[in-house]
């Protein structure tokens, strides 16, 4: 699929999902538009400037850059579809909506830290912030108290492992028992 279709498709769903989500919670919306500026610039960057990628030796081929950008276009469509189904007037309360939104971030930032290193970097060079959430995300799903997350966030890691060798990407393996290894402690104490 050419590069600019892509683009476009993915600034579509940014624009409708922006347009609806910045209308009913501002700071989630400023949010979307950060990680849609943060994400559509290294795309670009990629694409169209390789000889910067591969300057930094971080030019791993197009293919790669399609892989993302279809992460990216389901991570957007994902939030806004999250956000649409299950926003009830803001995220001040703890309630089933607010966790299933904690939730589908859990895995989300579950599954990017598994990713291949060379997937990875393109869109998520630095991965503190990831790990910060995915930790944060764990820790309110297990102090819910609602033992159907409790089963979900533990089996989670090994769903994702799943769904990735079905799609043929490799795993690392010793980043996903480290995070697993976190998410078991978290869930014991």
């Amino acid at each position: 699929m050419n590069s600019q279709i892509i683009l476009a498709i993915e600034t579509l769903i940014f624009v409708v999902g922006f347009i609806y989500i910045f209308k009913r919670e501002i700071i989630f919306g400023l949010y979307y538009f950060y990680l849609f500026l943060y994400a559509i610039l290294a795309q670009i960057g990629y694409i169209y400037f390789p000889e910067l990628s591969e300057f930094i030796k971080a030019y791993f081929g197009e293919a790669v850059w399609f892989e993302a950008s279809i992460l990216i276009i389901f991570s957007l469509f994902g939030i806004f579809l999250g956000f649409s189904v299950f926003w009830e007037g803001g995220f001040t309360k703890i309630s089933s909506s607010n966790l299933v939104t904690v939730f589908c971030v859990y895995v989300l930032s579950l599954s990017i830290l598994i990713l291949p290193k060379s997937i990875r970097n393109l869109v998520f060079p630095k991965t503190n912030f990831i790990v910060l959430t995915l930790v944060l995300c764990a820790v309110l799903i297990f102090l819910s108290g609602r033992r159907a997350f409790w089963v979900v966030g533990i089996l989670s890691p090994v769903i994702t492992v799943i769904l990735y060798s079905l799609s043929k990407i490799k795993v690392n393996i010793k980043r996903y028992i480290f995070y697993v290894a976190i998410i078991i402690v978290i869930a014991i104490f």
